[in-house]
């Protein structure tokens, strides 16, 4: 379960604290009540429950719907779990990718708000958080494509189209739109980079060799090169399409 937590394309901050959620090594006043750091160990946004992981990031009244305004089909309210680890791994046979992507983004703007209305004197936290993960995703995947059109310069090559699955990006790109001040500057450099250039929305099974390669790339931390035509883990892929 952890490897495909690990695959997700997010900051490594945001999967490492899934991972810490996942095995309640996040302090949670109920952990620091067992290391008798606290005595009491009701929540202290809604002081309701005992603060478990669980309750923390999808239980407490405050935030119980937060994950309701992005969710199409009801996957996370309502069910019974006795931890977030059981959570998480409802979630990964439940949802899609981009669905689990923003359902731990989420996670962890909850448990930042919740820390800011403990310790930062916040006394209000009535955030859209779906909204703000929403936008926080196409952040990330504006930066991916402004690093793509930067590694394309690098190596001396001719962008001349550019495919992407990320269709609020490509949109955005093509219209000249954004909703924050940091698309603005991402977009305005993607915009200085684009000459004439095509930015097109490709949905992942429309190439799926090329998917298969990026998907594949996550897995490895050094370069690598190849003699051959293509790379082995698309050879598949490739191969069956000659023979349409």
């Amino acid at each position: 379960m952890v490897e495909k937590l690990w695959m997700l394309k997010l900051p490594l901050n945001i999967k490492i604290f899934i991972r810490r959620a996942c095995y309640d090594w996040i302090p949670t006043l109920e952990s620091l009540a067992q290391r008798n750091i606290v005595v009491d160990d009701k929540c202290p946004i809604c002081k309701r429950a005992s603060e478990t992981t669980l309750y923390a990031l999808r239980d407490c009244k405050i935030f119980r719907y937060a994950h309701f305004d992005w969710l199409h089909r009801t996957v996370v309210g309502g069910r019974l779990f006795s931890n977030f680890f059981d959570l998480i791994r409802d979630c990964l046979t439940r949802m899609s990718t981009n669905e689990l992507e923003l359902f731990c983004v989420s996670s962890w703007r909850i448990w930042c708000s919740r820390n800011s209305i403990i310790h930062d004197n916040v006394h209000r936290c009535n955030l859209d958080v779906g909204c703000w993960s929403r936008n926080y995703i196409t952040q990330l995947q504006t930066m991916a494509i402004y690093r793509g059109f930067i590694f394309s310069r690098d190596c001396g090559l001719t962008l001349c189209i550019l495919e992407s699955d990320a269709e609020t990006v490509v949109k955005r790109i093509t219209d000249g739109c954004s909703m924050d001040a940091n698309s603005v500057a991402i977009l305005a450099s993607i915009a200085s980079l684009l000459d004439r250039s095509v930015v097109n929305n490709i949905p992942k099974k429309a190439n799926r060799a090329t998917f298969g390669l990026a998907k594949n790339a996550m897995s490895i931390n050094e370069d690598l090169y190849w003699l051959k035509d293509f790379p082995g883990c698309i050879r598949s892929l490739v191969e069956a399409k000659k023979l349409i």
